[in-house]
């Protein structure tokens, strides 16, 4: 019986271990590719998107400190910016040679909804 509980705390800790692996493993770059910016850091680029929302929408950054170069901007309908889940993400990501690509998830709505805004956004952000 002791071998069998040290047997299953092994495969427990084993698993622990692994789990500890999957959590730590950075994030790639997700969803539609929109844009890519040159010549801005990440920072500067997520307070842009911010800024380029309309109206009806509010954006949240989270941004790494350096020495990373990622963020991520969460887009939620003006007023409901307390909510937990957010209406669609922004990804900014190093692509290299100083570029930085700026991708988007839309995380509820109607499939597409809001696409146009998201690409504008970030078109104007590469500017």
């Amino acid at each position: 019986m002791k071998d069998h509980l040290i047997e299953v705390a092994m495969q427990f800790r084993g698993l622990i271990g692994l789990l500890g692996l999957l959590v730590a493993q950075p994030v790639l770059a997700q969803g539609t590719i929109l844009a890519t910016v040159q010549g801005r850091t990440h920072d500067v680029v997520a307070q842009c998107l911010m800024w380029q929302m309309p109206p009806a929408l509010r954006a949240w950054p989270r941004v790494s400190p350096p020495p990373n170069e990622d963020a991520v901007v969460n887009m939620y309908f003006r007023g409901q910016d307390q909510a937990e889940d957010p209406v669609g993400v922004f990804y900014i990501r190093p692509a290299g040679n100083g570029a930085l690509v700026v991708s988007f998830v839309q995380t509820s709505g109607a499939p597409g909804e809001f696409d146009r805004i998201a690409r504008m956004a970030a078109q104007r952000c590469a500017r």
